[in-house]
């Protein structure tokens, strides 16, 4: 079998920088680009592995930069709540679904196939289960994408407490057990499939001490591993300080947490003091806006953070907060999220800014040679057939970033392999994956019965206003 393919590309867009071009051959040889030319004016396909997409547009694949499959098996289950209340409703929910490993491979089998029918070829999983480390999740993640082939970041979500007003110092009781369950979930991870990568990914700087975040850096650098956190999503989050007054974000920094090498999920409520630290350690931020906007977090200073020079990439978050997982939908909320309360028009975001984010960001988040197609660079591509919500277009990125919502992807290749061809997938039969959905349907929606039953405890309800208390509180007291 040979390891050469070309594409013959009608339409071409190499990287958001870069002008469109037409009629070029994209040569590619293993799982690397080897080389992009004209296309001559005949080419003879015979003997040869072959894509033709000579009627069709050739770009990098994308980079979900922060996301969690387990949460697709709540998808739209609740609207108008703040982050605080839907976190209780989603963990409550959880505890009594109790996924098991059918489940939760299933769970991975949507949120996977999703990505890849919207032009996703990589994703960072941060795995956010409450019960700790849990192996089978971990295996779950593995088989699913050992099966439709995304390249995946599995990103074990860990920590060693809950929330708290002031952060611990010290590792708390269960804060070893964690760590040994950490390391034994990263060999597990070392054992699936070349795509497949480990992320050392504490759940959040407010929910670790400080001996916990330092023991995951250090796990971090000895296994040569990036590190993926929850960072500064909330108002709440954002008044946490420690015993001396230390807040977050200084906190983080004194910790090491801001560096190259590590990624900040959302990252909503920074000062500009904040922004100018983040702007000279250059940790990578991973905006979530439609995330953001549905929880009511806040709007993240995207644009003073671009101004600073920091990485910013997309993300989706989970399956129940943004409802997919599509980075069409992640690209147009980020471009147009700061026009509704900016009224200066030349720091709005644009839609190749838009585009980077969702390309050469995420992978710089993930610390892979993609989002780009160019010699050297991993053959992660997205090819599509562009339709009625194409037509015309002659602006491209600001077609793809505010028209396209993903209908038109036809062909994806991860690593030069074709994943997807005619908008389904090569790997896995579809209307497997639509009986696995149709099973934890029934399996939710019983939780979710039982759920409300147990909410009229007198002590479930209670946790429920400390719950609403939490965000009114923060919410009353933000910097406006």
């Amino acid at each position: 079998m040979s390891t050469e393919k070309f594409i013959l590309a009608g339409t071409l867009l190499c990287a958001a920088s870069e002008p469109v071009s037409r009629n070029r051959l994209v040569r590619i040889r293993g799982d690397l680009i080897d080389g992009i030319e004209p296309l001559p004016d005949t080419f003879s396909a015979e003997g040869r592995d072959v894509v033709d997409a000579r009627d069709k547009v050739v770009i990098p694949g994308f980079v979900n930069a922060h996301t969690h499959h387990t949460e697709i098996l709540q998808r739209s289950l609740r609207d108008r709540f703040p982050f605080e209340l839907w976190h209780f409703e989603r963990r409550g929910t959880e505890d009594i679904l109790d996924p098991g490993y059918d489940d939760l491979l299933a769970a991975n089998h949507i949120a996977l196939l999703e990505s890849i029918k919207h032009g996703t070829t990589s994703v960072l999983h941060h795995l956010s289960r409450r019960r700790g480390i849990d192996l089978q999740e971990i295996q779950a993640c593995i088989d699913a994408t050992r099966r439709i082939g995304v390249r995946t970041a599995v990103a074990p979500s860990a920590t060693d407490g809950g929330w708290s007003a002031t952060p611990a110092r010290e590792l708390s009781g269960t804060g070893p057990a964690e760590i040994a369950g950490l390391k034994r979930a990263h060999d597990l991870i070392g054992q699936g499939p070349a795509h497949a990568m480990g992320v050392v990914a504490p759940t959040s700087l407010h929910t670790c001490s400080d001996s916990f975040l330092t023991e995951c850096l250090a796990m971090a650098e000895d296994r040569a591993l990036s590190v993926h956190t929850h960072f500064m999503e909330t108002r709440q989050e954002a008044r946490q300080r420690s015993a001396d007054g230390e807040t977050p974000v200084r906190r983080a920094a004194r910790l090491g947490l801001l560096k190259p090498g590590v990624s900040l999920a959302h990252a909503v409520h920074l000062t500009d003091v904040e922004l100018d630290i983040l702007g000279e350690k250059q940790p990578a931020v991973v905006h979530n806006p439609s995330s953001n906007a549905k929880l009511g977090s806040g709007l993240a200073r995207v644009r003073e953070m671009l101004d600073r020079g920091i990485t910013v990439a997309l993300g989706s978050d989970g399956g129940d907060t943004s409802d997919g997982y599509s980075m069409f939908d992640q690209m147009k909320m980020a471009a147009v999220m700061r026009r509704c309360s900016v009224t200066d028009f030349e720091s709005w975001i644009t839609a190749r800014e838009a585009f980077a984010m969702a390309t050469t960001g995420g992978a710089e988040v993930l610390g892979i040679r993609a989002g780009r197609i160019a010699p050297g660079y991993l053959a992660d591509i997205c090819i599509l057939k562009p339709g009625t919500r194409m037509w015309p277009s002659t602006e491209l990125v600001q077609s793809l970033v505010y028209s396209e919502n993903g209908r038109s992807v036809d062909t994806v290749l991860v690593g030069g392999e074709v994943l997807l061809e005619g908008g389904r997938s090569l790997r896995i039969d579809e209307s497997e994956v639509a009986r696995q959905a149709e099973k934890v349907t029934e399996k939710v929606q019983k939780a979710r019965e039982k759920w409300a039953e147990h909410k009229r405890a007198p002590e479930v309800m209670e946790r429920e206003r400390a719950a609403e208390r939490g965000y009114r509180e923060a919410a009353a007291t933000a910097v406006k």
